[in-house]
Parts: structure tokens; sequence; C-alpha cells
């Protein structure tokens, strides 16, 4: 650490920064984990000056930035479009020879690799971010236009006006908004019908100026007023409609583009006189107080995970789930992330009871114990999503007693076997090849190999596989086990040969979530690409296991007797 100290120390005297005494500080943290030092830097024909803070020395982070006071109102009277809030500007409590010090909430923390083994490179980084953010505000267009851009950042500014710092939840259903507390204690979120806030919805073409709304370190309820007036008419229209119910208070949310702007203040207005009447005049005067909220979509946070090339993941998939155990369960909540049962079928099959020998390797945990796996699987999967999966069920029953007309009748795009028994396999592929090759939907079988040396996948594309084969039977069969050339461990006794059974087999919790990890994999390749290239494919555990098989592409075999009579 002491090296570290030094080498930052050296980089800041070559590039001319003066160090600053901690005797003209006054800060909110320890000064023992900060060492602050001053700079200037050039924009146009001004010099300004700002603060670095080495708060973390071993370079784990970059040093915060601050302006100070006076800096901030120079700026303010040269350029005169300049008003709080400001975009990426925050007012502290920290101050530097009686002057408050503003940071620069920039987002290097999350978009920079810290180059922790070269100080003057971390220096230009910061500098050229400084740069770049000062040429936005000096600039009138660009700085407006970074309250549309930034409008979350104009938003933690007002938030940090307020003494503490609260949060809200809130979430749609069917077509309201209903808000949630936390359970600290309990460390959860609970829905409370008894919360009532006004939601208004903003109009997305329209544009937020926030110039002026910050007058003294605090927001009336008169400048909030016209505030809303130049963001959207229509909106500013409905909250004086707002003030005018009766209550000792005013709660309300604003949402545009799917971000929020919310808060509370006091309201105690005789209604029986107008908000301009002597009675109620001085309320316009009263203070706003903001507070982070966070919009609970469970569909907006799938799609941000997703890469381009498949957007919209599984929304538009009939997807069916068979078997929901060690594979199946971890299976479920990784098939929801993508998309499942959001807007399209989502069908969970199993016909078993979770018992407590399960909860070593299975998803769920000893308070689901005694219920159907299917049916605790969805309850579990909706309270995590707040019952925004809309179209999942389940059928709890054996697999045998869906024959062929039920895969015809409900058209599944995608089938996942995650039974890990070959005879599921087995008549899963005899019921889906007697589908014609228009009607079939793709079959991925999933299993834990043996006692978990390795996982594999299968994945069968009627468009493939009639073209050149590549079924579950060609791989093997429940009597004579996988063909030799096609283990993934040789030297195997004949009974040892098939692979996945029905009845237990030990194995880490590891195996499951390999397997539903290679099964996501495959999901994603078919998601992005229109096809899996690889469709049989093995993932070994760290065991040392010689004579190792590589991902193949499956084609027929001449034993299979679905594929072995196709023509090449």
């Amino acid at each position: 650490m002491n090296d570290i100290r030094q080498l930052v120390i050296e980089a800041l005297s070559i590039r001319g920064y003066i160090p600053i005494f901690d005797l003209d500080l006054k800060l909110e943290k320890d000064k023992n984990t900060s060492m602050f030092y001053e700079g200037n830097i050039k924009i146009e024909d001004n010099v300004i000056k700002f603060l670095l803070d080495f708060s973390n020395l071993s370079l784990l982070d970059f040093p915060n930035v601050y302006f100070l006071e006076e800096t901030v109102n120079f700026l303010k009277n040269k350029y005169i479009h300049i008003q709080e809030p400001i975009p990426h500007l925050r007012k502290e409590k920290s101050l530097y020879k009686d002057s408050y010090l503003y940071s620069i909430c920039y987002q290097l923390h999350n978009s920079n690799t810290v180059p922790r083994d070269n100080i003057f490179l971390i220096l230009d980084i910061v500098e050229k971010h400084l740069h770049d953010f000062l040429n936005k505000i000096i600039h009138k267009d660009l700085f407006l236009n970074e309250y549309v851009v930034d409008f979350g950042g104009s938003v933690i500014s007002l938030i940090n006006l307020n003494e503490k710092f609260e949060n809200w939840f809130m979430s749609k259903y069917k077509g309201g908004w209903y808000f949630f507390e936390c359970d600290y204690k309990n460390c959860r979120l609970n829905l409370n019908l008894k919360i009532k806030r006004e939601v208004f919805e903003v109009n997305h073409s329209s544009t937020p100026d926030f110039s002026y709304l910050i007058r003294e370190d605090k927001v009336s309820i008169k400048d909030f007023q016209e505030f809303i007036k130049r963001w959207d008419i229509l909106s500013y229209k409905k909250f004086m409609s707002f003030l005018k119910t009766p209550s000792f208070s005013k709660e309300f949310v604003f949402i545009w583009k799917g971000m929020t702007l919310a808060g509370y203040f006091k309201w105690e207005r005789n209604t029986d006189k107008s908000l301009n009447s002597s009675k109620n005049k001085h309320l316009r005067d009263e203070n706003v107080y903001f507070v982070n909220t966070q919009i609970l979509d469970f569909k907006k946070n799938v799609l941000r995970n997703l890469p381009d090339e498949s957007s919209q993941g599984l929304l538009q998939k009939k997807v069916l789930l068979v078997g929901l155990g060690a594979i199946g369960g971890y299976m479920a909540e990784a098939l929801v992330k993508l998309g499942a049962g959001i807007e399209s079928d989502f069908v969970l099959v199993d016909k078993d009871i979770l018992e407590a020998d399960n909860i070593g390797r299975h998803l769920l945990g000893f308070q689901f114990c005694g219920n159907f796996k299917s049916l605790a699987l969805i309850s579990y999967l909706q309270s995590n999503s707040f019952f925004q999966l809309t179209k999942i069920r389940s059928e709890i029953k054996d697999i045998s007693s869906f024959n062929n007309s039920f895969f015809e009748n409900e058209n599944f795009d995608l089938i996942i076997d995650a039974t890990g028994s070959i005879e599921v396999q087995e008549y899963l592929n005899e019921m889906i090849q007697s589908l014609s090759k228009e009607t079939r939907p793709i079959l991925q079988h999933l299993w834990v190999f043996g006692n978990g040396e390795c996982v594999q996948a299968l994945w069968v594309d009627p468009e493939i596989q009639t073209a050149r084969g590549g079924c579950i039977s060609c791989l093997g069969s429940s009597s004579k086990g996988l063909h030799q050339e096609l283990l993934p461990v040789q030297n195997l006794l004949p009974e040892q040969r098939t692979g996945v059974c029905s009845a237990f087999t030990p194995y880490a919790v590891s195996g499951g979530m390999m397997a539903a990890s290679l099964g996501i994999n495959m999901i994603l390749e078919w998601l992005q690409t229109g096809k899996v290239v690889n469709n049989y494919q093995t993932r070994y555990s760290s065991i040392d296991i010689k004579d190792k098989i590589q991902d193949i592409t499956l084609t027929r075999h001449k034993e299979c007797r679905f594929c072995g009579e196709i023509k090449q």
C-alpha cells in the first residue's frame, strides 16, 4: 500500500497537482482514508479548479472528483443556462476552505477498467472525462440535452437534497400500479395495498427541462408545478386536479420512458378556498422531497440482458419443460430469465412431490417440501417475478399420459427433456417423430452422465434431423446403452453405458447446474443464429478423464429406427 501511495504522490507531483492539508477539509467521511490534491483544467478560455480524492489507495476505483462551490457559481454566472440541478453534479456536505464541494457522478466506475499499473493513464482518463463533462455543461444545447440523456442522474441530484435516502418500489399488474414496502428484518419486499400514490405517465415525446428547479438547495411546490408545466401540459393538468383532492400530504410518481421522478410534500389545503387564496397561498412555498423509485418490470429486466441478435429471447416461443428435478429446477429459473412464460405459454410437467431428500441438489428449499414440484416451482418463480409470468402453468401428470395429439394440438416451439431418464427420452422422441415435419417442435434432451463425470445435451431440430438424422435413438437405446464410439467416458462396463437412469444416482449439485447451463447456452445459440451447430455436446467436471469426446454434429445411425432409413 505504501508503495502505491508513493507512486501516486510522485505522479501527481509531476503533473503539477498540489497536495491539500487536512486542516482545510471538513469531510463527512474519515480523512484517514483520503488523499486530496488540487488541480486545474482548461476549457475554452476558462481555467477550472478541481479536487482529486484518492480514497482507495488499492486503486480498485478511480479517484473521486470534486468542484468547489465557488467554481460552480462562477460557471452559473458566466453561462446563464447552467442552473441547478446540474446533470452529473451533486452537492455534498463536505467543505474545503469553507466552500462546499460538488462531486461529479461520472461513469468511469462502471464503464472503464482502472489501469492500476499506470498512474499517469489513470490521470489521463479522469482529466479527459472531466473535460468532456465541462464541455457538455458550458454549451447550452448539450447542457439541456443532458437532462434527457441522463434523466436519472438529474433525479438523483433532486433526491440528494433530502436529509435521508428513501426507496419506493412499484409494479404494474392488470393495468394498475401497486407499491411495495421493504421488510428489512426479513430482507424482502412485501406488497402493501394500503399505499396510495398518484401515478402520472408522461408522453415520451415531451422533453424535461430541470432548469431553475432547485433554488437555495430546495425545490418548492411552486417551482415544481412550473417544471411539470414546461415538461408536459397534459400531466400538468392532471397534477393540478390531483392538488384539489383532500389530504394532508401528497405522494406522486411521474413515469417517463420507463424512468421515474417521485416524491411527496405536505398539503394541508383548505378545500373550500382557491389555491391562490390567503388560506392556501403559503402551501406553494412548501418543500418537495424526492424519493428513489424503482419499477419492478420483469420483462424489461429480462430483455436488457439479452444479446442484440436474440433481443426478444423466448417471449414469442411456446415452451414445454418435462422433469423438474436437479436439472429441471435450475432450467425453469433460467428459462423465465430468457422470457419464457411472460407472453407465450410455458408448461411445466412433473408428477412428483418435492421430498426432503431432494433438497441437497435442487433449486428449491425445505419450505416447499410436500408440494408437487411443478406447483412449488411456479410459486417460487411467480414470487421472484412478482407474478408477472402470466402464461406459466403446470401439468401434474406422468409423461405417458401425453400422446401425439397433445403435442400436435399444443404446437410447442421448444420441448426440453430434463428428466435424465432414458425411458422418457425415448418416449418423447417417439411422440415427436410421429408428427409431421411441419408440426414437429425442437426437442432438447439434458442429462447428467454416470455419477457426475460429465453432463450432456442433444438438440434435435426437425429441419436438420429429417435431412441427415440425429435423434436420441441415434445415440443408443435403453436396452443396449450408448454406442461405444459416442460414450463420453471410455472403458465402462455394459451396465454403465446407459449414462442416465430413472433410479437415484449420487452426484453433486454442480451436475444439475452444469446441465442446465449447457442447455441454456444451446438455446441462446439457437435464438441468435437460428440453429445449433454441434447438436451433441458434453461438459466435463473437474475429474481427470482420459479420451474426452468433442462436441459433434450427430447424424443418423444405422440402428436408429427413425433415422436409419433417411437418405443423405
